[in-house]
Parts: structure tokens; C-alpha cells; sequence
């Protein structure tokens, strides 16, 4: 369909000179976006979603300090590894991401890591890796093994451009299922972030529309594009 409506809308004239939404930013107010969507990787070198603000309260995960035990600590009666993980201040923050979080009616259905169940748990561990006190550094317990030492350390998205995947290998055949992920927020003293997705899929279909690059080109395929997640996953 996008095709047809771009060749509807004459868009090959504005591509022919060379105006392809290039040094552009274009807001997307809706559900999210799934960064790591292959249509809406770099164009030349630079990044198409360029950031993500999140006001709705899905991934929204408030944390407490932790006592650090011969590198363990207990977030919400489980033990997490936390070894080799350093904390400027020496406190490091704990709390926990849950799929029930998630809009019942929502495309994802519950199911962050696409594993058929809707009651999983992920735990969160918030670092200040820099400054004492002001907290940075965000790690996700994404294969849910109670460790946070073979996870990947993220930054808010709208500085690193980093995302992750809640993730699950199916052990009979091995596949891997799942769906990614960014921190958009980290309160300075580490009691509440924000983990952000699309668990609905329009927002990434409208940021597709607006400029993607890929199998599917965009009418703005130059564009950089700031997701604002106003909509839960069951666009409501």
C-alpha cells in the first residue's frame, strides 16, 4: 500500500530534487515505537528514531536501595547476581518490571518475551556509574535467570540510541522469541525509571509511514523521528 500511496501523492518529485525530510524531526504521539525494526535502522550514519519519551506508566518501575551481600541482593523476595556491577555511592537500586504492567487488551497481549505466559517478572537494577548519587545506568533481567551480570548496561535511550530485548529461548527447539525494549527515563536518584516499547504496533506502522527505509520506504525517508509514547498497548 505504500507504494501506490506514495506514487499517488507524486513523493518521486520531491525525492528527484533531492527533499527527502533530511535534517527534519517528526514526532510520532501514539503507541511507541520498536526501534530495532529493520525499515527504521541509520540512514547514512545517522539515527532515524533519534528519541523516546514515554507518559504513560506501562514499563513505569519504581526502586529501592539494596543490601548487597557477597554480590547478591533481594529485589521482591528473590535473589539477584550483582557481582562485578559498582555503585559510585555504594547503593545500588532494585525494583521490578511486570507483563500484568501491561494493557490486558494490548497486541502483545501481556507477553513481553512472546513465551505464552503473562506473568512474568523482570527485575531492575539502577546504578549511579559515574557520579555518586546520581543514578545513570539501567540493567533488565531479560532472560529472567536472576542475574544481572550477563545483561547489557543501558543509558536513556535519548543519549546512548541503545535498546535491548526481553527474551526467551525455547527449550525444545531452540528458538529465541521476544521484543525489544529502551529506557527512556531514570529519575537522578534512581527510585523510578521507565522502560519503554511498542506493545501495540501502530505507533512503529505510523513511524513506518513517516519515514522508514528499508523494505518499505516512508514519505520522509530522511527524517529523524522522535517516539512519544502517549497510548498504552491497547491504544487506549
Amino acid at each position: 500500500a505504500m507504494a501506490e500511496s506514495l506514487k499517488i501523492i507524486n513523493i518521486s518529485d520531491f525525492i528527484s530534487k533531492g527533499i527527502d525530510g533530511a535534517g527534519i524531526k517528526i514526532a510520532v504521539i501514539d503507541t511507541g515505537i520498536d526501534v530495532s525494526h529493520p525499515d527504521l535502522q541509520n540512514f547514512m550514519g545517522v539515527p532515524k528514531v533519534i528519541d523516546f519519551a514515554d507518559f504513560t506508566d506501562e514499563g513505569l518501575v519504581l526502586t529501592k536501595p539494596l543490601e548487597v551481600i557477597e554480590g547478591f541482593a533481594v529485589i521482591e523476595g528473590n535473589s539477584f547476581n550483582v557481582k562485578g556491577i559498582t555503585s559510585r555511592s555504594g547503593e545500588l537500586h532494585g525494583g521490578i518490571l511486570t507483563e500484568a504492567q501491561l494493557d490486558e487488551t494490548g497486541t502483545l497481549l501481556q507477553d513481553l518475551n512472546r513465551n505464552g505466559r503473562k506473568n512474568d517478572v523482570f527485575g531492575v537494577l539502577v546504578s549511579d556509574s559515574i557520579l555518586p548519587g546520581i543514578y545513570d545506568t539501567v540493567y533488565v533481567d531479560t532472560n529472567m535467570d536472576y542475574s544481572f551480570t550477563d545483561e547489557t548496561p543501558f543509558k536513556i535511550y535519548g543519549k546512548s540510541l541503545k535498546w535491548g530485548n526481553f527474551r526467551w529461548k525455547n527449550p525444545y527447539t531452540g528458538d529465541v522469541t521476544g521484543s525489544s525494549f529502551v529506557i527512556s527515563c531514570i529519575e537522578r536518584d534512581g527510585s523510578k525509571i521507565k522502560i519503554s516499547f511498542d506493545g501495540n504496533g501502530h505507533g512503529t506502522h505510523v513511524a513506518g509511514i513517516v519515514g522508514a527505509r528499508g523494505r518499505v520506504t516512508g514519505v520522509a525517508p530522511g527524517a529523524g523521528i522522535i517516539a512519544i509514547k502517549a497510548l498504552g498497548s491497547s491504544g487506549d
